[in-house]
């Protein structure tokens, strides 16, 4: 878009190398991105309002989740939650999991004062400076 539109990539750690040659190939400016330390924006996400958001996909959806197995396994460091594996049921989803995850999580943020990680906060404040 060259400065026609401001631009700022939040990108998950498998695409560092891209975003890299993006900035090399002067396709985005230096510092107008952000990589994920923890991988993905999933693994971000505050275990009580993932639970909850995953409670209420499973409802609407009856994807049969092992809802505890699934969370002591992310509490315990075992499962992340961008690894969750609904198996052949995703396949019933109106859009994608990780779309649907990230309404309901966003809705439940935004109906609570929920504290996000500092790295959240910094690259959300970021954001909003460089647009």
């Amino acid at each position: 878009t060259r400065n026609a539109l401001p631009i700022y990539l939040i990108l998950d750690n498998d695409a560092k190398q891209e975003a890299q040659q993006l900035e090399r190939d002067g396709l985005i400016e230096p510092g107008r991105y952000h990589i994920w330390e923890n991988g993905t924006i999933e693994n971000y996400y505050p275990h009580d309002v993932l639970k909850e958001a995953l409670e209420e996909i499973d409802s609407r959806y009856n994807l049969g989740i092992e809802l505890e197995k699934v969370m002591q396994q992310i509490r315990q460091g075992s499962l992340s939650a961008d690894r969750i594996d609904l198996g052949e049921k995703k396949r019933i989803l109106d859009k994608s999991w990780e779309v649907i995850l990230a309404e309901r999580v966003a809705r439940l943020i935004n109906a609570r004062d929920v504290r996000l990680s500092d790295e959240v906060r910094r690259v959300l404040e970021r954001v909003a400076q460089a647009t």
